[in-house]
C-alpha cells in the first residue's frame, strides 16, 4: 500500500498553506506526496514541503496516520509543521499551479482526500486559537 505524507503549515492568522495541483483533478492540499523507499513519513513531509513550496520546515505533532480511499487505498500521514526558513514560492510549476495561504473556514475546492479528512480537525483546532 502506498504511503503519502503532508506538512500542515498554519500561520498566526489561522490560514493554511496549500498547493494547487497542476495535474489530474487540480486539487488543493497541504504540501506532500509519496513516501519514497527507505524514507520515513517525517522525512517525506519535510522533503515534499521543500520541493513544492521552497520552504524549510520543522515538524511537530503527528495529526493523522490512517488508511484513506483515493483512487486506491493509501496510508495518509500528516504532521503539523512550522517554517524554519524561506518564503512560499513555486519551484515546480510543472506539478504545482500555485502556492497560497487560505482561510480554514473557507477553503478552496476541490480538496485532496487527505485535506478533506484533515479539514474538520484543523477547523476545530484553530478556531479558538486566540481565545
Amino acid at each position: 500500500m502506498r504511503h503519502n505524507s503532508v506538512a500542515v503549515i498554519v500561520d498566526d492568522d489561522s490560514r493554511i498553506l496549500l498547493i494547487h495541483e497542476n495535474y489530474d483533478l487540480y486539487r488543493f492540499g497541504p504540501p506532500g506526496g509519496t513516501v519514497e523507499p527507505g524514507e520515513s513519513a517525517e522525512q517525506a513531509a519535510v522533503r515534499e514541503a521543500a520541493e513544492e513550496t521552497g520552504l524549510v520546515v520543522k515538524l511537530g505533532e503527528r495529526l493523522l496516520c490512517e488508511v484513506l480511499m483515493g483512487a486506491a487505498p493509501f496510508t495518509a500521514h500528516a504532521f503539523e509543521a512550522t517554517i524554519v526558513s524561506g518564503r512560499p514560492c513555486l519551484p515546480r510549476p510543472d506539478e504545482i499551479r500555485s502556492v497560497g495561504w487560505y482561510d480554514l473556514t473557507n477553503p478552496p475546492s476541490p480538496l485532496t482526500t487527505t485535506m478533506q479528512r484533515l479539514l474538520p480537525m484543523l477547523q476545530h483546532r484553530y478556531s479558538r486559537r486566540d481565545v
